[in-house]
């Protein structure tokens, strides 16, 4: 009874959208659809959230779409959660990138094919990709007479732990949102530099 439950619950955050941070969604979906299914078909209630999933898992070819989904792709969550994280050296980054890269040309089928093409077409776009593998040729040694004239030597050693995502600028942006929201009308300059000096230290 206790699993049923725990089931329902977890049917119930699919539904909404919700799943722990460990938690990949397709893989679950993959993993326990009989008993999703199950579940669902047990919900009495008329909201159209739930109408809307009795439908879709009504599909037939919604389990080989999940496979399929898994079978090919299922590491590209785990390997954004990887360059999300903070402290990750440029290299690392890179090598990340350039793995979860060469899983996606070893992907079957005509989805993979356009996804990685579109894959191609952004790098070939983004001239701070192209920047920051020259910076990372220098870091491992592999190419020392490459053209990086706009950085002197400091840049590129700063550049050690460049970050090659914009997660840390938006985890800023909510920061500063919190710190400067409506009830905080008695910051003054002195208070206001202690208070971000703290924030700058908890978040190293």
């Amino acid at each position: 009874m206790k699993q049923l439950t725990v089931l329902r619950r977890n049917v119930a955050n699919v539904i909404i959208g919700i799943l722990k941070p460990q938690d990949v969604a397709v893989e679950y979906y993959c993993t326990y659809l009989n008993e999703i299914k199950s579940a669902v078909e047990e919900f009495n209630e008329n909201a159209q959230c739930v109408n809307v999933v009795k439908e879709l898992i009504k599909d037939q070819s919604l389990h080989s779409n999940l496979v399929y989904i898994t079978t090919n792709f299922g590491f590209l969550p785990h390997a954004i959660t990887q360059l999300e994280k903070r402290g990750e050296t440029l290299a690392k980054s890179i090598g990340i990138v350039l793995e979860a890269k060469q899983k996606l040309e070893e992907a079957n089928g005509e989805v993979a094919k356009l996804i990685l093409e579109k894959c191609n077409r952004v790098f070939s776009k983004n001239n701070g990709w192209a920047e920051l593998q020259k910076v990372n040729s220098i870091h491992n040694g592999t190419a020392l007479n490459v053209n990086v004239e706009q950085y002197d030597s400091n840049d590129l050693v700063y550049m050690k732990y460049a970050p090659i995502t914009s997660v840390d600028v938006e985890r800023s942006f909510s920061m500063y949102k919190n710190i400067l929201a409506p009830n905080r009308m008695s910051f003054n300059e002195s208070n206001l530099t202690t208070y971000m000096v703290k924030n700058s230290f908890f978040n190293i």
